[in-house]
């Protein structure tokens, strides 16, 4: 198994939830990866390792750096787990309000879909970055499924939030918020109840949507929409992901490449664990781990990793004072480990 099919799984597997990705970041098996579901082994890359990780056990939750032993000798290794739809966004309704939010949407690493029943709206000339399907809600929507989504309603009309509403309040989701005036949030609000709809999850529906920041044009809106799905998806304590860069694993690279992940961070560093990035042989990138020193020295050592084909750990240290821990800290210092894709 190559590394861009193992990582086709291990997309597949992070819609289903609940499952793991491991890497060792140091030790005789550094780069070496295997994927998890219920604390049962799924797939290793490369398959010589399967003794190793035959050997080893999963934590309950979150990411963890662990020390580990295997045959005697000291070893490291990296627990991330995979969140699936923590990074999808899926708005419904391709209208004045849905564009600025598409395109912020794309901004902050989510993987965005639009849904509209009119041609003029819904296509890919208006929504490059975005899967786009052009069909009713209704048809749309069943086959969008994941605990993790964040719903943003934006429709032309109170007949068909309740059409989205009907399919989505039977389902879980991180964040359901549906835009419109107080008699029309008023009205749909009382249709569902009186359907049957769970008053609970009718109740914490956000709606009217977003922050209250005296928005007012589209893109004002759209501001306070992701904001507020900002603040949702911190609360929950999900990370900002690398969707960019976790697609682009498993499709043939045109060129050489280096996969940059953050281990840890300490003090006030701009990316959270597991965030990811993809250097090219020519210097591009795929995906942030946040911009300025920390990026810059990570692209340098990838291209050097590019060329010898030899995993690199690497520390930086962008406080400038010894007392990272601090409350007023600026910085931090931040954990890497850079491996090679070819």
């Amino acid at each position: 198994m190559d590394i861009g099919m193992f990582y086709k799984l291990v997309q597949g597997e992070a819609n289903e939830g609940e499952s793991y990705l491991t890497t060792v970041t140091r030790g005789k098996y550094t780069g070496s990866k295997a994927l998890w579901h219920d604390g049962g082994l799924l797939a290793v890359y490369p398959d010589q390792s399967a003794a190793f990780w035959q050997a080893q056990q999963v934590p309950e939750s979150g990411y963890h750096l662990v020390a580990s032993t295997y045959q005697g000798e000291e070893c490291e290794i990296f627990f991330e787990p995979l969140h699936g739809g923590d990074n999808k966004l899926v708005i419904c309704g391709g209208g004045h309000v849905s564009l600025p939010v598409a395109q912020l949407g794309t901004m902050l690493g989510f993987e965005v879909t639009v849904i509209d029943d009119r041609s003029f709206f819904a296509n890919n000339r208006r929504f490059p970055d975005a899967q786009v399907m052009c069909m009713s809600f209704s048809q749309a929507l069943p086959h969008i499924r994941g605990k993790n989504n964040y719903y943003v309603i934006v429709t032309r009309g109170q007949q068909f939030d309740i059409e989205c509403l009907r399919i989505l309040l039977k389902n879980e989701y991180a964040y359901l918020g549906m835009i419109g005036s107080k008699t029309r949030v008023k009205n749909v609000r009382e249709t569902m109840a009186a359907e049957g709809y769970d008053k609970q999850k009718i109740d914490a529906m956000h709606s009217p949507i977003g922050l209250r920041i005296g928005a007012e044009t589209p893109e004002e809106i759209a501001v306070a929409i992701m904001a507020e799905i900002i603040q949702v998806r911190s609360a929950r304590g999900g990370a900002s992901g690398s969707p960019a860069a976790e697609r682009a694993l498993s499709q043939p690279p045109a060129q050489r490449r280096a996969l940059v992940t953050i281990l840890r961070r300490r003090g006030s560093a701009p990316r959270s664990a597991g965030t990811k990035m993809i250097v090219q042989e020519d210097g591009s990138c795929i995906g942030t781990v946040g911009g300025g020193y920390v990026e810059s020295g990570a692209i340098e050592k990838a291209q050097t990793v590019i060329q010898q084909g030899i995993c690199c750990r690497y520390t930086v240290d962008i406080t400038g004072s010894e007392n990272v821990d601090e409350e007023n800290a600026c910085g931090g210092i931040v954990d890497l480990l850079i491996e090679p894709l070819q």
